[in-house]
């Protein structure tokens, strides 16, 4: 078994399909989808990210998107639109084995390499049992909504605050005649139209002034169009979106696979936040979802928030993983760790 590692912004349609055959063999998660990885590489592939190919006499083991970090230190491709590190391995793999064959085969003399951002309930691999040559860092919380029972059961679960809360900024509503609606648009051919206006939103607001909002023709924009497009043609993406007299004021890009949807990026005018936009999106989401019983989860996979635990009772940590090459490079970097430690201390 070797791993050999190409370009990956040139190779990695020739072994697409092959990548999400592995991925349909461990958890078919749709954030490792390819049509999530191949808009990332070519939006975002700027820091040359290898793509390793795990095999044994021609056929594929796994995959692994690499890009170097410093000083003999590698990590997966990890653009901020990636919720997931991309490395994906067939079952019953040794991950101590492929681990080490990896570190073995990069390029220069590898020191150690680090799967980022892995949840715990989707592992690509089991996480190795040798403390001496691996090292867990936590990342962040995140929140799931797993859906059972009624809406109205849910709903009287939450907290009295956000209850009250939506319930005052109703009747407010009600008061100046203002009408909301929920919509969802799901087709390829609706998606750019999508993006723009969720661009729109983010750009009248704080990311506006940062420079960080998406736009229709930024990289992040390229890379939702196309994501969601894609994604949308089998029946895999959706936007939610909520309207004020038809005035679109919140709107959430979604993608969804076998009963779990995941709300990959929320955006709320700024203008109208005294309403609540983003918060009536995801209760009417929840209406929804609860009424059609076709989503069984719905995932979040961003570090946890006040608004989060007002909606969702579930939380999970997530974590990096180093695999050193030896344990002489594990016990350095704890002999370093540990005197720069003792130096602020």
């Amino acid at each position: 078994m070797t791993w050999k590692f190409f370009a990956a912004k040139q190779k990695f349609q020739a072994y697409r399909d092959c990548w999400d055959q592995v991925n349909k063999l461990t958890h078919n998660h749709i954030l490792l989808d390819s049509s999530i990885v191949a808009p990332l590489l070519e939006n975002f592939g700027d820091t040359n990210p290898l793509l390793g190919v795990y095999e044994e006499e021609q056929e594929i083991l796994g995959f692994a998107l690499i890009v170097f970090n410093k000083f003999g230190f590698w990590q997966t491709f990890q653009p901020a639109q990636a919720p997931l590190g991309f490395i994906i391995v067939r079952p019953g793999i040794h991950s101590s084995i492929f681990l080490s064959q990896l570190l073995e085969g990069l390029p220069g003399y590898a020191l150690g390499f680090s799967c980022s951002q892995l949840d715990p309930e989707f592992l690509p691999f089991p996480i190795p049992q040798d403390s001496c040559l691996s090292e867990r860092l936590e990342y962040i919380q995140t929140a799931r909504i797993t859906v059972k029972g009624s809406f109205e059961e849910y709903w009287g679960a939450r907290p009295k605050e956000i209850v009250k809360n939506l319930d005052k900024r109703q009747r407010r509503m009600d008061r100046e005649g203002l009408e909301s609606r929920m919509v969802c648009q799901d087709t390829s051919e609706e998606m750019r139209q999508c993006v723009k206006e969720f661009g729109d939103l983010e750009a009248a607001g704080w990311k506006g002034k940062a420079g960080t909002a998406v736009k229709v023709d930024n990289a992040q924009g390229k890379f939702y169009v196309a994501a969601l497009e894609e994604l949308c043609s089998r029946g895999e993406g959706a936007v939610y979106k909520w309207l004020l007299n038809d005035e679109v004021v919140a709107s959430n890009l979604c993608v969804k696979r076998n009963g779990t949807l995941i709300i990959l990026k929320t955006a709320y005018s700024d203008e109208k936040k005294a309403y609540s936009p983003g918060l009536f999106l995801h209760k009417e989401l929840l209406k929804m979802v609860f009424k059609e019983q076709e989503i069984t989860t719905i995932e979040f996979y961003g570090k946890v928030l006040d608004w989060h635990r007002n909606f969702s009772d579930e939380f999970r940590q997530m974590f990096h993983l180093t695999s050193y090459r030896s344990k002489w490079v594990s016990k350095g970097k704890w002999i370093i760790k540990s005197g720069m430690e003792r130096i602020r201390g």
